[in-house]
């Protein structure tokens, strides 16, 4: 079965090195890049888009620091997941502003198959993917932002992973004992849900104990113990 994060292959961004936290980054880049309203310029007939660094460290706060994010930026630039031009100006205020386009190594990271990507014809049984994924975590879109996809020809086919399942499960439980969680909560919340253990089996079976235990954070697993009766034999 093959397990995801926000959209991204796990084995490919562990194959990347990748972190939860870069896969954060990197699906807000995508959200934000699929929209109409946010800040973009052609450069060679490729459109790159502005990067605000305060607005997208408000996106991801598990980031820490607008520093930490701009080192990440840069090195994703190095590992080519995204190509960077640095403009002096911009509406006629001197400075450095950033610009970035996504490539075709992070669609890559993806759960599916770009159909560009696709050999084979289709049937009339064929089912076809979305080209784009949208997550609907709020730690990660702003709903203020419009999205100016307003009609894909191809099937939306949203379909839940084991683990996603699990992470739901507790976000609800969470709910019902009236301890809800933020955005934030929630991204610190799989941080160290990967720190915990970057098995995906594991990390299902530590969502699942806190969930069935009504905890409001997670452990490492506590296996069953089987305990053992010592009698005295005349």
């Amino acid at each position: 079965m093959k397990y995801s994060i926000l959209g991204f292959q796990q084995d490919k961004l562990i194959a990347n090195k990748l972190t939860v936290e870069d896969a954060f980054i990197l699906r807000t880049i995508k959200d934000m890049y699929s929209t109409s309203s946010m800040d973009f310029k052609d450069f060679e007939g490729i459109k790159y888009m502005w990067i605000n660094y305060t607005y997208l460290l408000a996106q991801v706060p598990i980031v820490g620091s607008k520093r930490n994010l701009m080192r990440k930026i840069e090195q994703y630039g190095k590992d080519l997941f995204i190509l960077r031009i640095l403009e002096k100006s911009r509406n006629g205020k001197r400075g450095n502003y950033s610009y970035i386009t996504p490539t075709k190594k992070l669609d890559e990271l993806q759960d599916f198959d770009l159909m560009t990507e696709t050999h084979k014809g289709y049937d009339k049984n064929d089912i076809r993917v979305m080209t784009e994924s949208h997550n609907k975590d709020t730690s990660i879109i702003d709903t203020s932002i419009k999205d100016n996809i307003h009609s894909v020809p191809v099937k939306n086919i949203q379909v839940k992973t084991d683990l996603e399942i699990a992470v739901d499960d507790f976000t609800e439980m969470r709910k019902a004992t009236k301890k809800p969680m933020t955005p934030r909560a929630l991204s610190m919340l799989l941080k160290k849900l990967e720190e915990l253990s970057t098995d995906t089996n594991t990390q299902i079976k530590i969502l699942n104990q806190s969930t069935m235990s009504n905890w409001s954070t997670i452990y490492e697993v506590k296996e069953n113990k089987v305990i053992k009766s010592h009698f005295k034999v005349d």
